[in-house]
C-alpha cells in the first residue's frame, strides 16, 4: 500500500507523537509499504530507512501568536500554523495518490475531503484533545479513527460522535532493552553518591515538569537527588524561573533534547 504520514511537527519538533510517526512509518516500510512522512521544513532527522521525506514551509504559531488579536487563541494558531504549510505540501499530497493518508491531529482534518476525492482513505489517530471550534464539521471526512488508549478514545467518541479502536502504543524492544550502567555518562551528571530521577518529554504545561521541580525539596535532605530534565519546549524558560525562585539550581540540570538513539544510555 501507498501510505502518507501527514504531520508538520514531526519534521520541526521533537515530541512523542512525533517519534510515533517516525517509529510507525519504519515499521511499515519493513513491511513492503511504500511509506511517505509529509512534515514541515525543519531540521528533525531520523535514520529511517526506506521512508521518503518531504518537507515544506509553514508559518509557525508563535509568529501566529505574535498578532495580538491572536496572543492567546492556542487552539487557533495551532490550525493556522498547520493551513500555512498546505498550499505548498498540497501538489505533493495529491501527486502521492495515497491509499492510506494517516493524519495524527485534528488541525489535519481540512486535507481530509480533498485527498478522498482522488480516492484515499483517511485514518486519524488519536493522541491527545487537540480539539478546536467546527472541527467536528469534518470528520464525516475520516474513514477510520484510532485512539491510543481507553482515555483518548472517550474523548474522542464524545467529540465526534464515532468509537475510535483503540491500539496502544508500542516500543521497539530492540533498542529500549536493560543496558550496563555507563560509569562516564552516570560521571558526568552526578556527583558520587547522588541519585536521578530523569524526566524526558517536550517541555510544555501539560506535561508536568513543574510539578517534578516542586516535589523536589519534598525528598528527605538525607537522600541527595538530582532530577535531570532531558527535553526541550516553549516553557523552558518558566521552568528555569520555577528552579531558580526554589533556590534548587543545584540539584536541576536541564540536559536539552536527547536523541533518541541515546536514551537507552540514560535510562
Amino acid at each position: 500500500m501507498r501510505i502518507v504520514h501527514y504531520n508538520l511537527t514531526t519534521t520541526s519538533k521533537e515530541g512523542g507523537v512525533e517519534t510515533f510517526v517516525w517509529e510507525l512509518s519504519r515499521q511499515q516500510a519493513r513491511r513492503g509499504h511504500d511509506v511517505t512522512i509529509i512534515g514541515g521544513a525543519g531540521h528533525v532527522e531520523r535514520a529511517v530507512e526506506g521512508v521518503r521525506v518531504l518537507r515544506y514551509p509553514f508559518v509557525d504559531r508563535m509568529a501566529w501568536r505574535s498578532l495580538p488579536p491572536l496572543r492567546r487563541h492556542y487552539e487557533l494558531t495551532k490550525l493556522l500554523e498547520r493551513l500555512s504549510m498546505l498550499p505548498a505540501a498540497l501538489p505533493a499530497l495529491l501527486g502521492a495518490h495515497p491509499d492510506i493518508l494517516h493524519l495524527h491531529k485534528p488541525y489535519d482534518f481540512p486535507v481530509a475531503p480533498l485527498l478522498r476525492l482522488g480516492g484515499a482513505r483517511v485514518v486519524y489517530h488519536g493522541h491527545g484533545e487537540d480539539f478546536y471550534p467546527l472541527d467536528w464539521t469534518l470528520a464525516p471526512a475520516i474513514d477510520g479513527m484510532v485512539s491510543c488508549s481507553s482515555y483518548n478514545a472517550a474523548t474522542v467518541q464524545a467529540r465526534y460522535g464515532r468509537e475510535p479502536v483503540v491500539v496502544y502504543n508500542g516500543f521497539d524492544q530492540h533498542h529500549f532493552t536493560p543496558r550496563p550502567v555507563d560509569p562516564a555518562l552516570r560521571a558526568s551528571l552526578l556527583a558520587p553518591g547522588e541519585r536521578a530521577i530523569l524526566v524526558v518529554g517536550r517541555l510544555q504545561p501539560w506535561k508536568g515538569v513543574q510539578y517534578a521541580i516542586r516535589a523536589l525539596p519534598l525528598i528527605d535532605p538525607a537522600l541527595p537527588v538530582r532530577l535531570l530534565i532531558g527535553a526541550e519546549g516553549t516553557y523552558r524558560p518558566e521552568l528555569e524561573r520555577l528552579v531558580a525562585e526554589l533556590g534548587l539550581e543545584g540539584r536541576v540540570t536541564f540536559l536539552g533534547t536527547i536523541p533518541h538513539r541515546e536514551l537507552p544510555r540514560y535510562f
